[in-house]
């Protein structure tokens, strides 16, 4: 049976980016791995600088997630497992 992703929940391993608010027409992101803060953001969108931060302190095997309004969505492809 196929897995459902709308089910799928981070890790506290993983890299999660969470969208905060808007300030001054600008979106807040904030980059975290378990309870540390890895950096802020501000921008009109999530962007690279963003995503790469988040990548630069995934480990293999974890995931990047996004954090909004609604719900957990992951932003790297699951591994393959052997």
């Amino acid at each position: 049976m196929p897995e459902d992703p709308e089910s799928e929940q981070p890790a506290v391993d993983d890299v999660i980016i969470w969208h905060l608010e808007d300030r001054d027409d600008l979106d807040v992101y904030r980059v975290t791995k378990g309870s540390t803060v890895l950096g802020e953001f501000t921008g009109r969108s999530i962007g690279s600088a963003v995503f790469h931060a988040a990548v630069e302190h995934t480990e293999p095997g974890r995931a990047v997630w996004l954090k909004d309004d609604l719900r957990f969505r992951r932003l790297n492809p699951k591994e393959p497992v052997d």
